[in-house]
C-alpha cells in the first residue's frame, strides 16, 4: 500500500510535485497550529521524565496522524505523556507479532538470583573481552556512584 501510494504521489503531479509538498506541509502546519491548545495541555501533563526528553514533541499531532495513517500502535501519542515503560509488563503496540511464551520453561525468581544466574554470571567474565573504553567507562560509573546518580559497584558475591 504505502508503496503503490508513494508511486502514485510521484507520478500523478509529476512536475508538480514540489508544489504539492509545499501545499501538504501548509495543511499539516494549519492542522498543527490548530492542535496548540490541546499540544500545550498534553505537555502540561508531561510526567517530569518525559519533559526531559520529549518536552518538544507534539502529542496531539502525533494522535492525529496515527489516526490518518492508520498507525497500529494508538497508545504511543500517550506513551509521549505519560511515559515509556521499560520494566514489567509492556503493552502490545500492534506493530510486531506478540511472542508466544513456553510455560513450561522455569521463569521468575529462580532463573534470575538461582543456579541458572550464578552459572550466567561465572560465563559472562569469559564472554566479555577487554575494550578500548573499559577505562574511561568505569572511571564515568564511579563517578555517578559518587554523585549518588547510581548505587554502589557491586562485587560478584553481591
Amino acid at each position: 500500500d504505502d508503496t503503490s501510494l508513494a508511486c502514485r504521489c510521484v507520478a500523478i503531479p509529476g512536475p508538480f510535485a514540489q508544489a504539492w509538498r509545499r501545499q501538504q506541509l501548509r495543511a499539516v502546519r494549519k492542522v498543527a497550529k490548530a492542535l496548540q491548545p490541546w499540544e500545550a495541555w498534553l505537555r502540561a501533563q508531561m510526567t517530569p521524565t518525559v519533559r526531559k526528553v520529549a518536552g518538544d514533541k507534539s502529542p496531539a499531532l502525533m494522535s492525529l496522524e496515527a489516526t490518518l495513517c492508520r498507525w497500529p500502535d494508538r497508545s504511543l501519542p500517550a506513551r509521549f505523556v505519560l511515559g515509556f515503560r521499560m520494566v514489567s509488563e509492556i503493552e502490545h503496540s500492534g506493530l510486531f507479532r506478540e511472542l508466544e511464551l513456553d510455560s513450561s520453561s522455569p521463569c521468575g525468581h529462580q532463573v534470575l538470583l538461582g543456579q541458572p544466574a550464578i552459572d550466567n554470571l561465572r560465563l559472562l567474565s569469559s564472554r566479555i573481552r577487554p575494550a578500548k573504553d573499559d577505562e574511561d567507562l568505569l572511571r564515568i560509573t564511579l563517578n555517578e556512584i559518587k554523585e549518588g546518580h547510581a548505587l554502589g559497584a557491586l562485587d560478584e558475591g553481591e
